[in-house]
Formats: structure tokens, sequence, C-alpha cells
């Protein structure tokens, strides 16, 4: 019952965005979380909606009205993605295709205990049907059909094996392993606690899974046990995961949660629907407490590649009753293909949270990473999910937003859904808001924005003088020669500060470009970029943001157009406090000149990159820019337009501009060239 961040269009000052906190992951103190009266309530809020979630593990507190334990939240992680053609997140995707169903094999060779007590080997097909459970001698117990497939209809265990640990290995290397049971390598019954998972490979043509594969680590008391790897690898054929389970989550424990495995899938094509887990284990302690690391994913086609699974990677939540409590680190997860990859389901790599009671250290665990096409970049890349990679809250520190980096070689960028990259709360130092890189070409393609970029810096939480968190940097960068940029009606661009706490200096607002390089662009949405609030009585005002868009990043003088259309608002304004926040400005007569101090422009729109007449490029702004100092006390910002009117060489009008200041604030200049 996660509930994912989100971004509503509200009313705030000219139309900006209200912005709704990201959910730290764990269940509110009074949540039970449905579970039964007898039992605790669950540690992990579930993500509730497809999303891909890199962020940092929240220190949660437990506040008795006394004192606060020492709590850090975690940095978010990393999301990179890289195709040779283009980008496209949208949540309106269909669905492709579900591959043609794979019958289970006929016939075949049934297997017995007595069988596994050594390795098979035979040229027919193998048929696990009942409860089989691997002894005798040797850490890896091989089943191997030559010619055949193998067939696991019941549940195949690897069973125990005297100081270590039992893997399982499958090899058909002229057919298909086909699982609709369950392969475990934790070993039944009453098997010694903590104790790690064995290794499960597989190995053939095609590998098709509507059962599970389980290579968790077991619970303990001292130290849960680590989970097992997983290798699939189809050679010549698809590898199939419907409605089914991979599994090697690390165990749970009363103080060390155990590391998750590593899964490893390689096909020609590669479908995956049901569930991937490879979390830390958690803890719920009496006394110190630390998650699991999770383990990391490989997901790899030859051709195409389809995640349709939930897959979880998140590190292991620590709660205790005591007073230190570490989360665990997210693990990474790799998808690569050579044909079209697409992503339709929740990808859970959140830092584990921690929470203690009674003081001492709090740590969340590092947000995870997500890397698609590092090593094989797909033809197109299609992700029906928003990215999610905010810092984790905490009371003494909170953790930095992530970096989420796009790169579409030869096609258009679409961002219909939201990526958000805030900053994390905290009583003493709020987290800056992250990075957001979206680069479209060299070889061809522009940028269309309809959905929300967000970075709003860190809000400083009551408890202290703090000062709110940077808004983000946002680096929207079209390589292409004629590749435009469109930011639509519906598209929003918020970077704003973060909020002061009492006496506190609110954030700034963030730092965003966009450049083509001779292409269009349009500003037809929301670009806002100001600075955080400070309610608190002394509180200040965070100083408003830059915004830089060109037209002619190739600087030949043959600009693209560029409008502010009449739906456009740009807002780089100071934010409100007892002593008002100042739009960027040089502090004396004229506009600054760019780029020596291109820093103390607060808007800088630039269609022609050389100096002297402009050869081309149109600049009109139709829509609102707002650069104010806010009450009491800010400074307006300065704007620049370099670049020409329509079908003229006269230097562009300013139209409507609202660059106010307030009391002893002075108002912002315009210039034209």
């Amino acid at each position: 019952m996660m509930a994912t961040t989100s971004c509503r269009v509200g009313s705030q000052a000219e139309g900006g965005l209200v912005d709704a906190a990201p959910d730290d992951g764990a269940p509110d103190e009074d949540d039970g979380g449905g579970a039964r009266p007898d039992e605790p309530p669950p540690l992990w809020d579930e993500l509730s909606s497809p999303v891909i979630q890199v962020g940092g593990g929240a220190a949660v507190t437990v506040d008795d009205g006394a004192f606060f334990p020492d709590g850090h939240g975690a940095d978010a992680g990393r999301v990179r993605v890289r195709s040779r053609g283009p980008i496209t997140l949208d949540a309106a995707l269909p669905d492709p295709a579900a591959p043609p169903a794979m019958a289970s094999a006929q016939g075949g060779a049934e297997l017995s205990d007595v069988d596994l007590v050594a390795d098979v080997t035979r040229s027919a097909t193998l048929r696990v049907s009942g409860t089989l459970t691997a002894s005798g001698a040797g850490a890896t117990r091989m089943l191997t059909s030559t010619e055949g497939d193998i067939v696991i209809e019941g549940h195949l265990r690897s069973g125990e094996l005297a100081g270590g640990r039992r893997s399982l290995a499958l090899h058909a290397p002229n057919g298909t392993v086909y699982v609709s049971g369950t392969i475990e390598t934790r070993a039944p019954g009453d098997a010694r606690a903590g104790r790690d998972g064995g290794d499960i490979e597989i190995r053939a043509r095609n590998v098709v899974i509507v059962g599970e594969l389980r290579a968790e680590g077991e619970p303990g008391t001292s130290a849960g046990g680590a989970g097992g790897a997983i290798d699939v690898i189809a050679s010549d054929g698809p590898v199939f995961l419907r409605d089914g389970a991979i599994v090697t989550a690390g165990g749970a424990s009363d103080a060390r949660g155990g590391a998750g495995g590593a899964i490893d899938v390689r096909g020609e094509d590669v479908w995956m629907a049901g569930i991937i887990d490879g979390g830390g284990g958690d803890v719920r302690a009496l006394a110190d407490a630390r998650g699991g690391d999770a383990g990391d994913v490989h997901l790899r086609a030859s051709r195409e590649l389809f995640i349709g699974a939930s897959v979880r990677l998140r590190g292991g939540a620590a709660s205790t009753v005591g007073v230190r409590a570490t989360g665990g680190a997210a693990g990474a997860i790799f998808l690569d293909a050579d044909d079209a990859l697409r992503v339709g389901a929740a990808i859970d790599a959140r830092g584990g949270f921690a929470r203690a009671a009674y003081g001492g250290t709090v740590i969340g665990g590092a947000g995870g990473s997500c890397f698609i096409g590092d090593d094989d970049a797909p033809a197109t890349v299609e992700l029906r999910v928003p990215i999610e990679a905010a810092g984790g809250p905490g009371f003494v520190a909170a953790g930095q937003g992530g970096r989420v980096e796009l790169d579409a070689i030869d096609g258009d960028l679409v961002l219909a859904t939201t990526i958000r990259v805030d900053g994390g709360a905290s009583a003493q130092r709020a987290g800056d808001a992250g990075v957001v890189s979206v680069i479209a070409g060299p070889a061809g393609g522009g940028i269309r924005l309809t959905g929300a970029i967000v970075g709003v810096g860190g809000s400083a939480t009551s408890g202290g003088d703090a000062d709110g968190g940077t808004g983000a940097r946002v680096e929207l960068d079209i390589l292409s020669r004629d590749g435009d940029l469109d930011i639509t009606a519906a598209g929003a661009l918020v970077i704003d500060g973060g909020a002061a706490a009492s006496n506190g200096e609110a954030g700034g607002g963030g730092d965003l470009t966009m450049l083509t390089r001779d292409g269009a662009a349009t500003v037809a949405g929301q670009v806002i970029a100001r600075g955080g609030a400070a309610p608190g009585a002394g509180g200040r005002g965070g100083r408003g943001g830059i915004v830089n868009l060109f037209t002619d990043a190739n600087h030949d003088g043959i600009g693209g157009d560029l409008l502010v259309d009449t739906t456009g608002v740009i807002d780089v304004s100071g934010g409100a406090g007892s002593h008002g926040g100042s739009a960027r400005n040089n502090g004396g007569a004229g506009v600054a000149l760019f780029p020596d101090d291109q820093d103390e422009i607060a808007v800088l729109l630039n269609s022609d990159g050389m100096h002297g007449s402009p050869r081309d490029g149109d600049l009109v702004n139709r829509g609102h820019i707002i650069a104010r100092g806010d009450a009491v006390g800010g400074s307006g910002g300065d704007i620049m337009f370099h670049g020409r009117r329509p079908s003229s060489s006269e230097d562009p009008l300013p139209g409507d501009l609202s660059l106010e200041g307030d009391g002893d604030g002075h108002a912002g200049q315009f210039a034209a060239e």
C-alpha cells in the first residue's frame, strides 16, 4: 500500500505546481497495514503502482516528546537510459503482445529421491512430479538431458549438505527447461537458522517459468542468511517468466538481515511477468539493527526484452526499539536488449529505511540504480512508468536527490510521465534536489515534454533553524541539428527551492538549461524555478533560479525560432519570508553580460549564437515571464533576450514581464540585442 509520489497542478503564485512529498517507504506509526491483531504491522508499504523507484532510505524517528534519534537519510540512486533510437516515457503505451504459450513436454523419465543421490545425465526428457530432495555428496546436484527437456511440475529441493549449502543445476542444451512447480535451494524443515540459500543454474535452448525459483536466505537470530545466485540462460531461444517468481531475497533477522542474491537472465527474447525479488533481509530488533543489502539483477535479451514483472531489489528495513538502526543498501538492475526494451511494472530499488525508538544513530540505506542499455543499447526504449529518485528524510541530515539520465542517440525523446529528483526533508540539514539530463541526438531526434520533471529542494522540518535544499539542475540538450524542443501546455518543469524553518534561509531555485542546435523551441507549459519559502519569524526567502534557453547552440547564426506561447509561464521569483528572496540580478544598472556573468541573469532566451545582426531565429514572448522579488525587501530579476523580432533584424520585444521588487528591493531589468 505504498503511496507513490505525485505532482498536481495548483494555483501557487502564477499557476505553479504544488508538490506532494515522497513517501519514505515505512508504514505510518498508526498504520496496521492490514495485519491481524496478533501480528506486527508490515515493515514496508509496497508500491501501489508501476514506477522505477530508486529513492534513498529514510531515517524514521519515533518521537516520544523528549528526544530524537541521530537520523541520517540516504542519497537517492541513479537511473540511466540509453537507446540507439527513440525513448518514450508514457503510461498510456499499450502492452506488447504476449508471446505464444509453450506447452510442457509430455512423457519422459520420472525421477525419484533415489536418483538424486548423485548427478543425473540422460538423453531423454527428465520429469519431477512429486516432492524430491537432493542428497549425497557434492555441493551441486546437476540434472542433464542431452537431447530432451527437463520438466519441474512438482517441488525440487536442494536438501541438507554438511558444512555448506547445496546448489541445483539443470541443463537441457537441445531442449526446454519448463518449471510449473518449484525449485528451491533452501533446506526444508528445521534447518539451522541463518543459512545461505544455494545457487540455481538453468541452461537450455528455451526456458519457461510459470512456477517458482527460490534461493532466498533463511531467517536467523543473529543474522539472516544470504540469498543464492540464480542464473537462467537460454542459448538459442526465449526465456519466459509467466506469473511465476524468481526469489533470492536475504533472510530476515533479529539483528542483521541477509544480503539478496544476484539474478542473471539471458535469452534471445526475455519476457518477465510475475515477481523478481533479490531484496535485502528486513530486521525487527530489540537492540541494534542492520538491514541486509540487496543483490543485483541482470536481464539481457539478444532480441526483445519486456519487464512486466515486479522487481524488488530494495535494501532491508531496520526497525528497533533500541538505539541504533541502519537500513540496507538497494541493489542495481541492468537491462539490455538489441531490439525493443519495454518496462511496464514496478522496479523497487529503495534504500532500506531505518527506525529506532531510543536515540542513537539511525541511517537509511543508499538508493539503488537502474541501468538500461549500458552494455547493449536497444533500438528503442519504452517505459510505461514514472521515475522517482528522492533523497531520504532524516532529522539530522537528509539525502540528496538522485540522478536521471536519458540519452536517445537517433530518435525523439518523449516524456509523458513524471521524473522526480527531490531532496529529502530534515530538521537540521535538508537535502538538495538531484540532476536530470535529457539528450536527443546527435544522429536525430528532438525532445517533447507533456509530463513533468520535478526536482524540489528538501524542506526544513520543525525542530531547528534549518535552511531549505536547493532545487534541481536540469539540462535538456538536443544534439541533432534540426531537432525541436516542445514543452507542451500539459508539460511542466518544477525545480523550486525547499522551504526553511524558523530563522533559516529557504533553498534557491534550481538551474535549467535547454539547448537546440538549430531546431525550434516552444514553451507552452510551466517552467518554475522559484526560491523556497521561509514561513518562520526571521526566515529568509530563497533566491530565484536560472532559466537559459538557446536555439543556436552550435553558434552558426541560423538559430531555430524561440516561442514562449500564450499558455507558457516562466517563473524564477524569489521566495516568501520575513525577508523576501530576490530573483537573479546583477545588483546594479543594466543587465549582466553573458556568458561571463550569466548566473546573474534570471532568464536568458537566445535564438542567435553569433555577434552582429541575426541571420535567423525569431524570438517571441506571448506568455508570462515572472522574476519578482518577494515581500519584504526582495529584488526583481534581470531578463535578457538575444535574437530578433519575426521577419525583422530588430531586437525582440519583451512581452509580458513581471520584474517587481518590494520595499527597499529594486525592480529587475530587461535588455535585448
